[in-house]
């Protein structure tokens, strides 16, 4: 017949440098096992969570980090959208300089060195070639503003001399539409600008009145030679302040608006001639 076993136990014995104090004390060895495993666990459970945590906080300092660089972005983004905004508005201005500025040959006159244009950039800017970028569009666009104002004396006298403003205040009825299939009365070589009756029409430039007077399709019509091959016609007036051969400044009233000649309602029929051809009157407008 067997016997049964005592249950194993370990000592432990403490004991103190003089060997006065000794503790000892037995623990089972279920006991001591299980308290290892339990050991094992909080060491396993405290390696995962550190584990986790720099995990967590290197996601979190990416995403921090990754914010900063899209606002830094988006920064950059509206500096260069308000660039490009200031840059078109410069392009239109130069456009309408070199059709001011034609030379006898009919080409305009370039603002710069040989270039066609100030501005010739991609649509899309690497990332890392942004600050540059931005950099470079300033300098242009300084550039841009000396060109146009330290131009040569002859482009600065054909832009004090040419059309360039609207005569009139009101809103613009009908386009240019140049010349017709048809021809004849169905041609519309100018600007229609709807007015009230009456209202003042100012000189778009200066010069000198070659015709103040009546005219079948357009009624009492004022034309200025401005000079360089530059003549304005404002038709459809109610009546004229000024005769032929009279000195006019810019904005100076020549004419009321009307209805005279081939006309439904009060309007004033502008137009821009450039060595005998006619030109759409907006390509001119600076102001």
């Amino acid at each position: 017949m067997k016997t049964k076993t005592k249950n194993k136990k370990i000592s432990f014995l403490m004991m103190s440098d003089t060997g006065a104090h000794n503790i000892s004390f037995a623990l089972s060895v279920w006991v001591v096992k299980l308290l290892v495993t339990l050991f094992m666990l909080v060491i396993c459970a405290m390696a995962l969570f550190v584990a986790y945590y720099a995990r967590i906080s290197h996601r979190i300092l990416t995403v921090s980090v990754l914010a900063r660089e899209n606002t830094d972005l988006k920064e950059k983004n509206r500096k260069i959208d308000n660039l490009y905004a200031e840059i078109r508005k410069i392009k239109a201005y130069e456009k309408k300089i070199r059709l001011l500025t034609m030379n006898d040959e009919g080409n305009a006159e370039t603002l710069t060195d040989g270039s066609a244009s100030f501005f010739d950039y991609p649509e899309v800017v690497p990332e890392k070639e942004l600050d540059l970028f931005v950099q470079n569009i300033k300098l242009q666009r300084n550039l841009a503003y000396i060109n146009i104002k330290d131009g040569e004396e002859r482009r600065k006298r054909i832009i004090e001399s040419a059309p360039t403003i609207l005569p009139v205040d009101g809103w613009i009825s009908r386009g240019f539409e140049g010349k017709s299939d048809k021809g004849g009365r169905d041609d519309h070589t100018g600007i229609d600008i709807a007015a009230v009756y009456d209202s003042p029409i100012r000189a778009s430039g200066p010069g000198i009145v070659t015709f103040a007077g009546w005219k079948p399709d357009f009624g009492n019509i004022v034309e200025i030679d401005h000079g360089y091959g530059y003549v304005s016609r404002y038709g459809h007036c109610s009546r004229t302040t000024v005769k032929k051969g009279d000195l006019v400044e810019r904005s100076q009233a020549i004419a009321f608006v009307g209805s005279s000649g081939r006309s439904s309602a009060p309007h004033l029929h502008f137009e821009i001639i450039k060595d005998g051809q006619r030109i759409d009157p907006m390509l001119f407008i600076i102001k």
